[in-house]
């Protein structure tokens, strides 16, 4: 069976539409679409509430997250989360993991921290310091 994926983004919302080649896939086509969209207020791992996405690459989104297991309530996270499509594909997950490991070894003041790789099917994400401020591509004006 083969499928052919199409990838639709907005600025609150992706999603991941799964489209069968051979008919009467419709039920697995729902369930797949439901389980890869993540938009404004996804919960991952009953920790993490989405708020805002930040910005979306080839590979991977990163978003705004809230951690509501956080002592300071108030505590914001920037979530970089794998592209569900690829976490099927070999060593797309390991180069998630990786960079995580090579940021873990970093300490300097102009480079944000890492604290971890997770999951919550079907997604993997690296929980990154948040930094507010103004994106690369509005400072360079592009």
């Amino acid at each position: 069976m083969m499928f052919e994926g199409i990838i639709c983004s907005s600025i609150m919302t992706y999603q991941l539409t799964i489209k069968s080649i051979t008919s009467g896939h419709s039920n697995q086509r729902a369930n797949r679409q439901s389980q890869t969209s993540l938009s404004m207020g996804t919960m991952l791992n009953d920790r993490y509430r989405l708020s805002e996405r930040l910005g979306k690459g080839g590979m991977s989104e990163v978003w705004l997250a809230d951690d509501f297991a956080s002592k300071d309530k108030c505590q914001q996270f920037a979530l970089k989360i794998l592209a569900p499509e690829l976490t099927v594909k070999n060593g797309f997950v390991d180069l998630l993991v990786a960079e995580f490991a090579m940021l873990e070894k970093l300490d300097h003041p102009n480079i944000i921290r890492g604290y971890g790789v997770q999951q919550h099917e079907p997604w993997h994400y690296l929980v990154l310091e948040y930094l507010p401020g103004k994106s690369f591509v509005t400072l360079r004006g592009a």
